[in-house]
């Protein structure tokens, strides 16, 4: 997978969304490329990352896999750390939470016209989504735009504020 075959990051035309899915793309392409060479040892589900390397010196998870169990995925990487305690509060951006997948949060937040944006540049590199078990989304299911995303409510001390819904 040669540089040349991947966008080019930013430049004069590209949208901020264009740049941060060309980013994307790049992260993934490395990522493939680490673990075609360096194979893995952590569990991957069946149809992201085939298990045929021939030296799995390298570990790789997802972000998910990191959100939903970070002791699990730390401790195959380091079984010395069988005390660490990844559910613990801390203070990131703002908020003082355990580590949480914050996907669905942030994804909620795009309009139609950024889910296309990102399409444009991922729709040419849909083997990587698909390298990595990762769907692209549907432009249509999102806010169009010019529309105001639903204000956040309030909330108790120590939870996190969330989009009100209406309808």
């Amino acid at each position: 997978f040669g540089r040349d075959a991947l966008p080019r990051v930013s430049g004069p035309g590209r949208s901020l969304e264009e740049t941060a899915a060309a980013h994307v793309v790049h992260c993934l392409a490395r990522q493939r490329r680490n673990v075609e060479a360096h194979g893995t040892c952590s569990r991957v589900p069946s149809r992201s990352v085939p298990e045929l390397h021939r030296e799995n010196r390298g570990v790789f998870f997802t972000y998910e896999a990191m959100c939903a169990a970070p002791e699990r995925e730390i401790r195959a990487m380091v079984p010395e750390f069988d005390d660490l305690d990844l559910r613990q509060c801390l203070p990131v951006k703002g908020y003082d939470e355990m580590l949480t997948d914050m996907n669905a949060r942030q994804i909620g937040r795009l309009t139609a016209g950024q889910v296309a944006a990102f399409n444009r540049v991922f729709g040419e590199h849909r083997d990587l989504f698909d390298h990595f078990g990762y769907e692209m989304l549907d432009a249509g299911a999102f806010r169009p735009e010019g529309t105001r995303r639903p204000q956040e409510r309030a909330s108790p001390v120590g939870e996190r504020a969330s989009p009100g819904r209406s309808g």
